[in-house]
C-alpha cells in the first residue's frame, strides 16, 4: 500500500548478517533497502537474500574477512 514501509529481511537470532545501512542524518541508521541491504554469513562467505542480485565488492568482503 502507498506509504507503507517495506517488509523487513527474515533475520534469525543468532545468526551473523551483513546489513547495509544509510545514515537518515540524525543519528539514526535505516536498512538501503529490504532485498538489497541484507547478506546472510555463511561458513565464511556474504549469501545475498533471495530477492538480492547485487554482489558485495571485493573490497567489501575483505575488509569483513568474507570469501
Amino acid at each position: 500500500a502507498r506509504g507503507s514501509a517495506p517488509e523487513p529481511p527474515d533475520l534469525t537470532p543468532g545468526k551473523e548478517y551483513v546489513l547495509l545501512l544509510e545514515d537518515t542524518g540524525d543519528a539514526a541508521y535505516t536498512p538501503v533497502n529490504s532485498t538489497q541491504g541484507w547478506y546472510a554469513v555463511e561458513a565464511g562467505a556474504a549469501i545475498p537474500g533471495p530477492a538480492n542480485d547485487v554482489s558485495l565488492s571485493p573490497g567489501v568482503r575483505e575488509a569483513l574477512h568474507l570469501k
